[in-house]
């Protein structure tokens, strides 16, 4: 049996490579312009999107430049190129504010919609068949541990903020 820490990062490491995994087979799931397009998305532009898909949830008109850059621990120049480049392939838009024409919102375009869809669909199917064949009790326990692990996760990144 492994020792504490060990353990923990082996488990990180079965995590990590369970999500590469998951977003590899939905990759290959994809079908040829779908598959080019999405597979020229950098690391850095697929992290980007998933917090602004995940911000965005609770924000649908958009969220500042400088949240983005905040939740990504870049400077805001450094986002604003990415979010340049993910504007012209219409993966972003950026929306200007009404109220004040300096301020603009940043959320998911069509393209980036596309993605994510596509995504929570591929994801929720192979999580449903596997899911189908364990025990509700550990399905409770692995939902109740990953929520309870996300929290973690958030507190530590408030705890590096104050």
């Amino acid at each position: 049996m492994k020792d504490g820490k060990a353990r923990w990062k082996s488990i990180c490491r079965d995590l990590c490579a369970l999500t590469d995994e998951l977003r590899d087979q939905w990759l290959i799931q994809q079908t040829g312009e779908e598959r080019d397009f999405f597979a020229g998305i950098t690391a850095g532009q697929r992290r980007m999107l998933r917090i602004v898909w995940r911000l965005t949830r609770n924000e649908p008109e958009g969220i500042m430049l400088r949240v983005l850059a905040a939740r990504l621990g870049l400077s805001s120049s450094a986002v604003s190129v990415m979010v340049d480049s993910l504007v012209r392939r219409g993966i972003l838009e950026r929306i200007p504010v009404a109220a004040d024409r300096r301020k603009v919102l940043i959320r998911l375009g069509e393209k980036g919609e596309l993605e994510f869809y596509s995504s929570e669909t591929f994801f929720g199917e192979v999580s449903e068949c596997f899911f189908s064949g364990c025990p509700e009790e550990k399905v409770v326990c692995l939902e109740g541990m990953l929520k309870d692990f996300n929290k973690y996760l958030a507190n530590i990144n408030q705890e590096k903020k104050k």
